[in-house]
């Protein structure tokens, strides 16, 4: 069943959350590693990292590699935002005022970029599952939650492209926290406070 309308029309927030009971029980204590954000038992995993912008007068972002050449550092699978960002040898006081890169959302062309990826990955595009954090304050929520650990959700789906409808407004580039499709070949988890997926 569905229930009351987001900002885009096609978004209907779900009163029935068994789709979503699934990834409680495969993801680990909040904040411990890569399985608190993301559900274990895949058979492998990547980070998306969210780039740094608009840095240009043209509105174009900055990837974490340039930013890691551009301050001596070497660009890694690991690597966090807050290191690469800092020139190598500066003191590491100014680690603690560093501010992140895109948090909470990759930019729309990078999301478009991986949907076009996982389009072809499931076998169930028509029927997709996204999870949008209630502590959005300009997104309201109006049903049951999805309650998983430290962090509550509205869930809604539709086609794979719904990835891309707009959240809120007037920023209308948030990216779902969570997106799967039925089949659940693959999960894409955007957590809040990470600046990558």
């Amino acid at each position: 069943m569905m229930g009351a309308i987001a900002v885009d029309e096609r978004i209907h927030w779900a009163r029935e959350m068994s789709a979503a009971g699934w990834i409680k029980l495969r993801l680990h204590e909040f904040g411990q590693d890569t399985g608190s954000g993301v559900p274990d038992g895949f058979e492998a995993y990547c980070r998306v990292f969210h780039p740094e912008g608009p840095v240009f007068p043209d509105g174009s972002f900055r990837s974490w590699a340039e930013i890691a050449r551009s301050n001596g550092r070497v660009a890694y699978p690991n690597m966090q935002f807050h290191r690469i960002k800092r020139l190598k040898g500066s003191p590491v006081a100014e680690l603690l005022s560093d501010v992140g890169s895109s948090e909470e959302s990759p930019p729309l062309r990078e999301r478009e970029v991986l949907l076009e990826l996982l389009r072809p990955e499931t076998e169930t595009p028509e029927l997709y599952w996204f999870c949008i954090w209630k502590g959005y304050g300009h997104i309201e929520v109006l049903w049951p939650v999805v309650q998983l650990p430290a962090r509550n959700y509205g869930l809604h789906s539709g086609s794979i492209d719904l990835a891309m409808a707009p959240l809120d407004v007037p920023w209308n580039d948030r990216s779902p926290n969570l997106r799967w499709p039925d089949d659940r070949a693959r999960v894409v988890a955007t957590e809040i406070d990470h600046a990558c997926s």
